[in-house]
């Protein structure tokens, strides 16, 4: 996407957004490849980064994707991403974590500011599912398949990401949703590349 349409702004806001998901892939794969909780501490914060920009990029780039733009709306998720990450830093989004599942360390009793980013991570996601619905109304045709398949492969993504909350907040289920979170940038791609969705043929 960078290389063929590095012009176009949703475009890099794709880009970003993989970037982001690969972080926290790559510290998901270091925290289950260790046994020693400091450095699973450390990877888990470095995941953090990913996790916290997540919701922002996806929203970004969703507004610009749907043509539903919103600058303040976007300057107010950026905010508050920032003000996580400086809590992550301070140490202070991450406080506790356990050995679970006889495979790897989890963080556990999350503190305040963890619940408030969980509930504005769903509130992000909610608005762009209201836009993406609100959009889909206004279109027909080409355009209106290419949000329904940007909206089916992000319900994959995030259907899974969801599943990666229930260990913090006590839901002991293995989080089998991670692998799904990993299906959705590759269905994203191959939507891209087959149907031209970002203008790249």
């Amino acid at each position: 996407v960078l290389i063929k349409t590095p012009n176009i702004f949703s475009n890099r806001l794709w880009a970003y957004f993989n970037f982001a998901i690969g972080l926290w892939g790559l510290s998901a794969y270091k925290v289950g490849s260790t046994h020693d909780p400091q450095s699973a501490l450390l990877w888990l914060k470095i995941g953090q980064i990913g996790v916290i920009t997540l919701p922002v990029l996806f929203l970004h780039f969703s507004t610009n994707f749907l043509e539903q733009k919103n600058k303040y709306l976007i300057a107010g998720a950026y905010l508050m991403s920032a003000l996580f990450l400086i809590t992550l830093f301070a140490g202070q989004f991450i406080t506790h974590i356990k050995f679970m599942f006889n495979s790897f360390y989890y963080p556990t009793n999350p503190p305040a500011i963890f619940y408030i980013f969980f509930f504005i991570w769903i509130v992000y996601l909610t608005l762009t599912y209201r836009i993406a619905f609100k959009k889909i109304k206004m279109t027909s045709g080409e355009q209106r398949n290419k949000i329904k398949y940007f909206f089916i492969s992000s319900t994959i993504g995030y259907t899974g990401g969801v599943t990666n909350f229930f260990p913090v907040f006590g839901i002991n289920l293995y989080p089998y949703g991670n692998f799904l979170v990993a299906i959705f940038p590759i269905v994203m791609t191959f939507i891209i590349l087959k149907y031209n969705l970002m203008d790249i043929n």
